[in-house]
């Protein structure tokens, strides 16, 4: 409001953009997109909405009027300022009103003179004024007008690119070469030529110009893969897909990677062809970056390098990539300027700090420089709070052993320069690969490194037999950042070059080949017939590798213009390497299908088919609907591939049974299925009613199984269900179970604890392989096998049983901290506070405390179970036991409960605590 006047923002609206390309269409207009697309990508904008919508340079027309306009004489400061804005802009970049003062200055005389032009083109509709920051109204409007008014040079692009340059701060910097690789590749040798001129400026940091170098590294990325793109294409099978094999091709061409044929023909093939493309690449150059570094020297790096912390030294070395050579003696000094490791953050960066000065330093001057190598594995495990032991194999080899927690905490995340670590589902192999890293990183002259995980007990931890916590690795495991760095960046890149011009193109086309698929599904189960006539698989064979080539050719996703850029160059190169997962889903799928008719192992076929039906469902609960355009992916498609794949492994058990099936008879496909199904199952429990014959009061069904054998028809498996009075009997009777009955049983069985119908915290699952007949099934594990069942898990939620638990887990972590503490060398820094007997007796007084809150019925026996425990922990504090409570805790999934935790009262205590959030107070009266 300006007094009584408002300013309208006019806006398009929906119901308007409709009409509008309802026009279009009736005019039979060509359109490129549909118009909710469109709409969605205009931000509203009319010109833009009709640009993005229609085939034809209709945008381009109207703006050529504004940028003749503007080439008027007296309209030289307004031109430049436009130029400037509108670059920037085109990049997805801001300039500030100060930025554009200094720019201008020489032209305009004046700020004022500058204020006045950026005023008339606001009221142009050329630029967009947002506080202090100048943009332009549309990225598509701005680089086309931005093309406009360079079309007759001087200033060419990248001049006007290169004054931007020089107005930006270092780390903005960095984006701009980006971003000019991107969409203005002609210009960013001569933008970073720019940019290096502002190196040598007083407010230079380390962070800013290692920002500034990942962009160098960035755009020579993108330089790289756009020569690289077209050989791959060329050369690459029919339907393979370049996203695919670029790291591949990247790793033999630029890392040392070799594909060695391993005498499987399908893999030799493949690998002899990757090779091929490899070596018609070009070997990677660095031209972007060397422009910047070209302005950098030692002596400036070792300044930069020494004024700031650990961690911006390590950023800034990393980005550099060697591209700086340093002398033995500034490296010695950058290394020294920084103290050793107290914490594992700092071992990290401590370690990369190695890594990165390695280069620079002789093998014979190395131990001169970083301390002998023992010192140095030493730091590191000093810094682990969970070390307990380092030892040097054969002279430079480190082995750290750790002491496995009780809880192991997923991975803290990496430096924020970093590419971003993926999901993981195994932290403790996570935590144990980082640390055998930071030994490998420090430890430049090992050849392996190890760690080894041990329990509270001493034991090494292990799980039916196998050690997760033990590594022994070779350096040459370990690749080299800036390769691994590059190489990501390099799909990032080639991923964005095959990206599909609009969403509206790849939906359409997703939509084909899933419908495609769907119809080769549905026909599947018809070429497992053992009299199936040749003719027909051939042609189905067909239809199948014609959907498995097509779904390999899709392209990447458009770029989404409307998301803000990440918090770093790694990772925008992470999110433009994701694979789509719709594109992914349907190339599983193809690729299962394309199976069937190559591979005679139909427990395999089934297998696969699986998978893609999982990955079909995991893209459907993924993908959003964009911009109101369909799913492209129908519903029958992942019932399609798990009912193939149930026929799989039916004609797998049952063969004769699929030599009379007649073409398009779904009802007797069906009915086969069924009937292995219902004997598979009766085989089963022909196997398994020995436990209800043994045990009365237990009750065996089939129920669905979160991690079904890969021979299940119906992905099930046995629920043995039994009253704590019958437990004790139910699981020996699981137990006694022949050893190789259990490895042939091509199913899972558990046994759960009820009260009633009600389950209750306390399961096994028998183990098909291993010493131990049944292991403790508990976690998320058993969440995951109740939820299958439909059996959730009751938890009551009163504040005395949640203090029950957290004390009783409070015991626990006493234990390992004790544990811990003594198996810790005394020279070492503490980094666990060891319990007292004045700790424990406090949490005997809690204990009673926390009791006292629950009826008698339920209280007498969770303080009996607490009171155990901390009876116990004092033993060990006392040093009057070899058993830890700990230990038992950690070591029973390998051998189960021990005989002197049984005797001790230990197992009895914890299974009593371990129901607690599981028994209603009135129906605990009846067994407890």
């Amino acid at each position: 409001m300006n007094g009584s006047t408002r300013v309208i923002k006019p806006v398009l609206d929906r119901l308007t953009a409709e009409l509008i390309a309802e026009r279009v269409e009736r005019a039979e207009l060509t359109t490129k997109m549909a118009p909710a697309e469109a709409l969605a990508r205009s931000d509203g904008l009319l010109m833009e909405f009709l640009s993005l919508l229609r085939e034809g340079k209709h945008l381009e027309q109207v703006l050529a009027s504004q940028a003749a306009a503007l080439a008027a004489p007296g309209r030289e400061i307004q031109r430049e300022a436009a130029r400037l804005v509108l670059a920037a802009h085109a990049l997805g970049l801001s300039l500030t009103s100060r930025m554009l003062g200094d720019a201008l200055a020489a032209i305009a005389g004046s700020n004022s003179a500058v204020g006045d032009a950026l005023a008339t083109l606001k009221n142009e509709h050329v630029v967009l004024e947002q506080g202090d920051i100048w943009t332009g109204l549309h990225e598509l409007r701005s680089q086309t007008l931005a093309t406009l008014l360079h079309d007759a040079p001087p200033p060419t692009l990248g001049d006007t690119l290169s004054v931007i340059a020089r107005l930006l701060p270092a780390d903005e910097a960095g984006w701009l070469l980006r971003r000019s690789a991107e969409r203005f590749p002609e210009t960013v040798v001569a933008v970073a030529d720019a940019v290096a001129s502002n190196l040598h400026e007083p407010g230079a940091t380390s962070s800013g110009v290692a920002e500034l170098l990942e962009g160098a590294e960035r755009a020579d990325n993108i330089v790289y893969a756009t020569t690289c793109l077209p050989i791959i294409q060329r050369l690459a099978p029919p339907g393979t897909s370049p996203t695919l094999i670029a790291p591949i091709v990247h790793g033999i061409r630029n890392q040392d990677t070799s594909l060695d044929p391993i005498g499987a023909p399908a893999f030799d093939r493949t690998a002899t062809l990757m090779t091929r493309i490899a070596r018609a690449l070009p070997p990677r150059s660095s031209p972007v970056l060397e422009a910047i570094t070209r302005q950098l020297d030692s002596t400036l790096v070792v300044s930069l390098l020494t004024s700031g912390t650990l961690v911006e030294a390590v950023r800034l070395l990393e980005a550099l990539a060697g591209s700086v050579t340093l002398s033995a003696s500034e490296a010695s000094a950058v290394f020294q300027e920084f103290d050793e490791p107290i914490n594992a953050t700092q071992a990290d960066a401590w370690t990369r700090l190695i890594s990165a000065l390695n280069p620079f330093i002789a093998s014979e001057n190395r131990e001169a420089t970083f301390g002998p190598v023992g010192h140095r594995a030493l730091a590191i495990a000093r810094a682990e709070p969970s070390a307990v032991m380092l030892a040097m194999q054969t002279g430079s080899n480190p082995s750290v052993t750790v002491m496995h927690g009780l809880d192991v905490p997923e991975q803290a995340p990496g430096m924020t320069w970093d590419v971003p670590s993926s999901s993981s589902s195994d932290p403790l192999n996570d935590f144990v690969v980082a640390l055998a890293q930071q030994l490998a990183f420090a430890c430049p002259e090992a050849g392996h490194v190890a760690v080894i995980t041990i329990t509270p007990s001493g034991r090494r931890y292990r799980v039916g037999g196998f050690e997760p916590g033990f590594k022994h690795m070779a350096r040459e495991v370990f690749k080299e950042r800036t390769g691994v760095r590059r190489n990501v960046g390099f799909q990032g890149a080639v991923r964005m070059l095959s990206a599909a011009p609009t969403w509206t193109d790849l939906l359409l086309e997703q939509s084909q080949i899933a419908q495609a698929l769907v119809d080769i599904a549905s026909e599947g189960a018809f070429r497992l017939r053992a009299n199936d006539p040749p003719h027909h698989a051939q042609a189905w064979a067909e239809r199948a590798q014609a959907a498995n080539e097509r779904a390999g050719e899709l392209a990447s996703t458009p770029k989404d213009g409307s998301k803000e850029r990440a918090a770093s160059h790694a990772s925008e190169d992470d999110a433009q390497r994701q694979n789509d997962p719709v594109s992914q889903a349907l190339g599983a799928a193809a690729q299962a299908l394309s199976n069937l008719g190559t591979n005679d192992n139909r427990v395999a076929v089934a297998l696969s088919l699986r998978d893609a039906a999982a990955k079909v469902e995991h893209a459907r609960l993924l993908t959003p609907t964009y911009f109101g355009l369909d799913q492209p992916v129908p519903d029958a498609l992942s019932t399609e591939l798990e009912r193939l794949a149930r026929a799989a492994i039916s004609s797998a058990r049952d063969p004769d049974s699929w030599t009379s099936v007649r073409f398009g008879d779904h009802a007797a496909v069906n009915a086969i299925t069924a009937a292995s199904t219902a004997k598979a199952q009766q085989q089963q429990y022909a196997v398994l009613s020995v436990i209800e014959a043994a045990v009365p009061g237990a009750v065996l069904q089939s129920v669905p199984d979160p991690f079904p054998s890969p021979t299940s028809i119906d992905q099930t498996g046995w629920l043995v269900t039994a009253a704590l009075q019958d437990w004790d009997e139910t699981v020996n009777a699981l137990a006694n179970i022949d050893v190789d009955t259990r490895r042939t049983l091509d199913c899972n069985v558990w046994a759960l604890a009820v009260d009633g119908v009600r389950p209750l915290p306390l399961a096994v699952i028998m183990a098909h392989y291993g010493e131990q007949p049944v292991l403790p099934l508990a976690g998320g594990s058993l969440d995951q096998h109740l939820t299958a069942a439909g059996l959730p898990l009751a938890q009551t939620v009163d504040a005395a049983t949640a203090k029950v638990r957290e004390l009783a887990a409070t015991v626990a972590q006493a234990s390992w901290a004790l544990a811990l503490h003594r198996s810790r060398p005394t020279d070492w820094p503490s980094t666990v506070p060891a319990p007292e007997i004045d700790d424990l007796d406090r949490l005997a007084i809690a204990a009673q405390s926390a009791v006292a809150q629950l009826p008698d019925s339920v209280g007498s026996v969770l303080g009996a179970a607490l009171d155990t425990l901390v009876a116990q922990v004092k033993l060990e504090l006392q040093e009057a036991t070899d058993l830890t409570l700990a230990g038992e805790l950690l070591d029973v999934a390998d051998r189960g409960p021990t005989p002197a935790a049984i005797d001790a009262g230990l197992w009895q205590a914890l299974t009593d605590l371990s129901l607690a959030p599981a028994i209603g107070f009135q129906a605990s009266e009846g067994f407890v």
